[in-house]
């Protein structure tokens, strides 16, 4: 009992303080709708807003349906504990800050319960809880990409995913072939990839994994119908709207460029190289070169390996072919379109991993001393590159303070013109107003953006936002000429990004769908972090 109690506490510690570095991040970080924080925050908060009544979300881009149910069921625990007496659309779009921080809180939690499962299971199936503790660690060695935890995104969820699949992954390393055939573990693979697409599409290359592992033909079978099951269940909302995943998936595939908008080109070689040798470099370099030590060692002793231990040479041979796989591939999904955070599963996976090469290195050297030694002192030094990796999260701190303080300061400028009977706002992407968070995120609603956006005018009327896509201004959802705004012939301050080069002295407002304005615009404040107001001029 007295041990119990000890693995317990010790599979707590890194899950808590990741957790306490996660929440120290989000305080740093501000509200929700300042600058670029409120894409997608705002999105999925009304997505998740259209599950609680039951309708089909309108943002399907990633496709983010489990994180869309999970704010779902935190908004109703929300609205219930909160006892308010207006509707939940009502209370959500007068307190939208509130409902955001309490998901992102839960999220947190969500990602402390999981690690510490994790290592719980490890103890329980392997009697080795160190391998659960090493799956812990993994967040800590990029705190740069574990940063995005906190933060209301696809990837927030996604560390949990990718965690538990390669925690299978090991479970079908250490287990015989007759318990990993068994149903309940095929099961568990498929729900864990099915739950990931579901999340992230980039997930979908681990599909594949399985299909390597399981022997049995049938299981195989099994693990393709289970699957593919429940992702149509799971993701059940989100295909309503196949057309438009559909499109977005293929524009993402043969269009360079940011979300597929680029070329229609597979690859920019000029931005796909430099990304490629980034991931490898920074990211995936360790992993990278243990898969090409364990493969040296793996062919030197093939033969003998055959002979003495077949089944050990069959599952390092499968391993190394998945590994090589799965690098490869993501590699050139994330090299494509470059975000760090899209390394989120590759980096669980590929590192986690490592757990299964040292094993296979001990088993091959176990009587050899001096090689147990080397073995150890590298898994030493791999434990130690999170204390590398502190300044990281230092740095991303101290960027998160400044850049909040500096949107501030732009906002408080803001209400200061507003005070001004004499003025008018047209906010634009990405600015750091209250009132355009939400607008970004009513735009997103789909089906329900007609009735978002009427409550939302009840509370501000006087919201006119210039679309960037079409060179469009809105008043909430219902479009506005920009004649009828300048007929009122007041001065009229734009809020959003720091305009391209092209627009610093002109830019073009679309009157209708055929007739366009071009005005010239006065620079009023810069505030150094990517955010400006302009003067329409006209």
């Amino acid at each position: 009992m007295k041990l119990k109690i000890i693995k317990i506490i010790v599979a707590l510690v890194l899950p808590i303080i990741l957790g306490v570095l996660l929440y120290q991040a989000k305080i740093a970080q501000g509200p929700f709708y300042i600058g670029n924080h409120s894409d997608p925050s705002y999105a999925y908060l009304f997505n998740s807003l259209n599950l609680t009544y039951g309708y089909i979300p309108g943002h399907v881009d990633h496709p983010g349906t489990t994180l869309q149910y999970f704010g779902a069921i935190i908004i109703r625990i929300t609205y219930w504990a909160s006892g308010t007496k207006t509707t939940i659309i009502e209370d959500v779009i007068s307190q939208p800050e509130k409902y955001l921080s309490i998901i992102s809180n839960a999220i947190i939690v969500l990602n402390v319960l999981a690690f510490f499962v994790l290592a719980l299971l490890a103890d329980k199936y392997f009697k080795k809880i160190w391998i659960g503790i090493y799956l812990q660690l993994i967040p800590f060695f990029f705190l740069d990409v574990s940063f995005y935890i906190y933060k209301i995104m696809a990837e927030s969820v996604l560390w949990i995913f990718a965690s538990y699949f390669t925690f299978l992954c090991i479970i079908f390393w250490l287990k015989s072939a007759d318990i990993t055939n068994q149903n309940k573990y095929i099961f568990a693979f498929s729900l864990v990839v099915a739950m990931g697409i579901i999340t992230k599409i980039t997930f979908i290359p681990f599909a594949v994994t399985p299909l390597l592992l399981i022997q049995d033909n049938r299981k195989k079978g099994y693990y393709v119908l289970i699957t593919l099951l429940l992702f149509i269940l799971i993701a059940l909302p989100a295909l309503f709207s196949y057309e438009y995943l559909f499109h977005w998936i293929k524009n993402l595939l043969l269009h360079s460029g940011q979300y597929g908008n680029g070329k229609k080109n597979f690859l920019e070689i000029s931005t796909f190289l430099p990304n490629l040798h980034l991931i490898i470099k920074v990211y995936l370099l360790i992993p990278v070169i243990i898969f090409v030590i364990t493969s040296v060692i793996w062919l030197r002793n093939y033969v003998s390996l055959k002979q003495q231990n077949p089944e050990l040479n069959r599952k390092i041979s499968l391993f190394l072919i998945t590994f090589l796989i799965l690098i490869v591939v993501n590699s050139i999904l994330v090299a494509k379109q470059y975000s760090e955070k899209y390394l989120t599963p590759i980096i669980c996976f590929s590192f986690g991993i490592l757990s299964i090469f040292y094993l296979f290195l001990q088993e091959l050297y176990k009587n050899k001393l001096i090689t147990q030694r080397i073995i150890s002192i590298f898994c030493v030094g791999l434990i130690c590159m999170p204390l590398y990796n502190a300044h990281t999260f230092n740095n991303r701190i101290a960027i998160l303070e400044d850049y909040k303080q500096k949107r501030m300061i732009t906002n408080e400028k803001i209400l200061n013109a507003k005070k001004g009977e004499n003025t008018i706002i047209i906010y634009y992407y990405a600015n750091s107003s209250p009132i355009f968070g939400l607008a970004f995120g009513i735009s997103f609603s789909g089906i329900m953006k007609d009735t978002y956006a009427y409550y939302a005018h009840k509370l501000n009327p006087d919201m006119i936002e210039l679309n960037v896509t079409n060179n469009k201004c809105y008043v909430w959802n219902m479009p506005i000429p920009i004649a009828k705004i300048i007929e009122q012939k007041k001065r009229i301050l734009l809020q959003g990004s720091t305009l391209p080069e092209s627009y610093k002295n002109t830019i073009k407002i679309k009157n209708s769908d055929i007739d366009e304005i071009s005005f010239p615009v006065k620079l009023i404040f810069d505030n150094q972090s990517g955010e400006c107001i302009y003067e329409l001029i006209y």
